[in-house]
């Protein structure tokens, strides 16, 4: 039964401008001609249905470590973020244009969240890469420029402002601020080796989409012109 609902639901509209009354799940062929925005906007979709149904079974395995430490806040959040995604992704998604953004606000509020309460070790620096490169999948060379220095400005705020007495970051403090930049200046290199080929070739492919689209509407139009021209030399044959 959820199974059905959550398949009938992803079969909404694309929401591209271009696009809005495109099948989700009707992608276009390879020979259609169609826009890197509908293909972004279809995988964010893709993205969305996948949120809906593995978000609730890494809940449950995460849920109880978090129930151990007593870190009750962490199971609100993810509580919090999953009913915005599934909000988000039952309504109506063309009527909601700021969906990138919001995608990335939630990300790097995760991302924070886990930073400070759990410290920097484990997989959250993987995470800073994840949400850079989801900013140049959804905004191009910009959003990776951009992330890349929200997350050094969030690493620098982070190591200034969280509590010395916080243990999850005890470590860090222990050892000199040098290792911290060190730290830093790996991460930004990694993002920045992870994100700027993805937009550049994102810019690529857009170019490329836009010019066969192009050229197919152009031959499309002249074949059509063709066909009246050719319906013309028979209507003037059989008189």
């Amino acid at each position: 039964m959820i199974a059905s609902v959550l398949w009938n639901k992803t079969k909404g509209a694309i929401m591209s401008p271009k696009t809005r009354h495109k099948n989700i799940w009707n992608l276009p062929k390879f020979n259609t001609p169609a826009g890197l925005e509908e293909y972004r906007t279809w995988l964010t979709n893709l993205l969305m249905l996948f949120v809906v149904i593995v978000f609730p079974i890494v809940v449950v395995f995460s849920g109880s470590i978090f129930f151990q430490e007593e870190m009750y806040f962490l199971i609100i959040l993810d509580a919090i973020i999953y009913f915005i995604i599934s909000l988000i992704f039952f309504l109506k998604k063309e009527s909601m244009p700021i969906l990138s953004y919001i995608w990335l606000l939630l990300l790097y509020t995760i991302l924070i969240t886990f930073f400070v309460a759990l410290g920097p070790h484990y997989i959250w620096a993987a995470w800073m890469v994840m949400a850079a490169v989801m900013a140049a999948f959804l905004f191009g060379l910009r959003g990776a420029v951009f992330a890349v220095i929200l997350n050094i400005l969030i690493l620098i705020a982070l190591y200034f402002t969280i509590d010395a007495n916080n243990l999850a970051w005890a470590n860090v403090f222990a050892e000199p601020f040098g290792k911290w930049v060190i730290f830093i200046i790996n991460v930004s290199l990694i993002t920045i080796v992870s994100t700027f080929p993805v937009a550049f070739l994102l810019k690529r492919l857009d170019i490329s989409l836009k010019h066969e689209k192009n050229a197919t509407e152009t031959l499309s139009k002249e074949t059509m012109e063709l066909k009246k021209t050719i319906k013309r030399l028979k209507n003037i044959q059989k008189i």
